[in-house]
């Protein structure tokens, strides 16, 4: 780049060598020579321009440094220079890129004072996309409001990362307001602004404002997307509220949104979260009706549901047998795991039966689960402190001589299966209470 004396021999009363010095500086990301060449023109006693500054605010601009320009327009009136709609436009986008939303606003009503017109339409939308940035939701739906004023037309896109930034939030009635703003300015909203809508409410446990939206996206026919739906269904369960999940469950079939087991599986984990294990099994034998086979993670948090809310042995029994037919992988460490879990529920009968089981099946657990599990039915008896009966005692019998039998050979880690009660990764917000050894679980087909 040229040396700042260079530009003094191009003539002292010409401004324009100097500004293009100073956009040079903006090529070369140098805000520092900028100003460095502002004040070899000040020194020289070359009046600076509009031009000029311009140049400064934008070199500012290029290297983001909004103090710097902000500074420029500080400086234009000491210099008889008033800023112009380049001005103001480059310091709101300016601001806009770093965020500085308020600024922003302030940089607006200068602008709409000294020249007595609004910024453009471009201007307003990137604006309402940097306060959906950082969160200003509020700030957003003044700088949407304001775009409608001028007469601008928000695109689609712009309506749903409003609704997003509402859902971040934790303002599901802002994300409603946004759909009402759609449809009152005649934009249809598509299948993504819906399920952004549904999923800020939601994210704010409010079921009643979700299934609002819901019934919104219902009367337009607008494919509800699988995992929206069973988000849905996690938080009526969550909630407490399983009639609602099985009318999730039937808004999903009536939208004829692609149903999956995963959807399936979301309702059978529903009802066993809402104390229903008979509903979970009659959604387990329609989703095996329906052509999709259950995951093992599935079957599992059936089978021990099941056992928690107090289903008879021969019921747990008929879902081993049935789990064995359709050759899902059946580990000793998984009967260990329902053993505690009927242990955990008074139920040491039923538990020596799944031991006896799985020994006539001559399936050995390693030593370490069969520790684990002994620890666990122990410490639930000590944490009961009352006496003992026999079953309890037989029990922890049987699951002494699981640990000894391996107590002399090498250690063999078993196979990975997915444990009973593990969950599949599509419904994570509604677990069953987690057994004592957790492993991942499969991923679904």
């Amino acid at each position: 780049m040229l040396a700042c004396g260079a530009a003094f021999d191009v003539g002292h009363a010409n401004v324009t060598p100097y500004a293009v010095l100073i956009r040079a500086c903006g090529k070369e990301l140098a805000v520092e020579k900028a100003f460095k060449v502002l004040r070899c023109m000040l020194s020289a006693g070359i009046k600076p321009n509009v031009v000029t500054f311009n140049s400064l605010i934008e070199v500012s601009a290029k290297c983001v440094d909004l103090p710097r320009g902000l500074r420029v327009l500080d400086l234009m009136p000491k210099y008889e220079c008033s800023p112009d709609a380049v001005s103001y436009t480059a310091l709101i986008d300016l601001s806009c890129r770093t965020l500085e939303v308020e600024r922003a606003f302030e940089l607006i009503g200068q602008f709409k004072q000294q020249m007595g017109q609004d910024p453009s339409s471009s201007t307003l939308v990137e604006l309402v996309e940097s306060c959906c940035r950082a969160d200003k939701v509020e700030l957003a739906f003044d700088a949407l409001q304001l775009l409608a004023r001028t007469g601008g037309r928000p695109p689609p896109a712009l309506y749903t990362s409003l609704i997003d930034t509402c859902g971040r939030c934790g303002q599901p009635g802002g994300a409603l307001s946004v759909l009402g703003l759609m449809q009152h300015a005649g934009v249809r909203p598509t299948g993504p602004t819906y399920n952004a809508v549904i999923a800020a409410c939601v994210k704010a446990a409010d079921l009643h404002a979700t299934l609002a939206a819901l019934q919104e996206m219902l009367a337009a026919r607008v494919q509800l997307e699988v995992q929206t739906s069973i988000s849905i269904i996690e938080l009526c369960a969550d909630l407490g509220q399983l009639e609602q999940a099985v009318h999730v469950f039937g808004y999903a079939q009536r939208l004829k949104s692609p149903t999956s087991g995963a959807l399936y599986a979301a309702l059978v984990h529903a009802c066993l979260k809402c104390a229903s294990p008979l509903k979970a099994q009659q959604v387990m034998y329609e989703m095996k009706a329906a052509g999709f086979v259950p995951e093992s993670g599935t079957y599992d948090a059936l089978l021990l549901g099941c056992a928690r809310h107090g289903e008879p042995l021969a019921r747990l029994q008929a879902l081993l047998a049935m789990m064995s037919q359709e050759g899902v992988p059946r580990q000793g460490a998984c009967y260990l795991q329902l053993v505690e879990t009927l242990a955990g529920c008074n139920r040491h009968a039923d538990a020596i039966e799944i031991v006896e089981v799985m020994r006539a099946q001559k399936l050995q657990p390693s030593q370490t689960a069969a520790m684990a599990c002994l620890q666990a039915v122990q410490g639930a008896q000590a944490h009961e402190g009352a006496a003992v009966g026999e079953p309890a005692r037989r029990l922890v019998q049987l699951l002494r001589e699981e640990a000894v039998v391996h107590v002399n050979e090498p250690h063999r880690p078993e196979p990975s299966p997915s444990p009973f009660g593990a969950m599949i990764p599509t419904s994570p917000s509604i677990p069953l209470p987690p057994p004592s050894t957790p492993r991942k679980a499969s991923p679904p087909s």
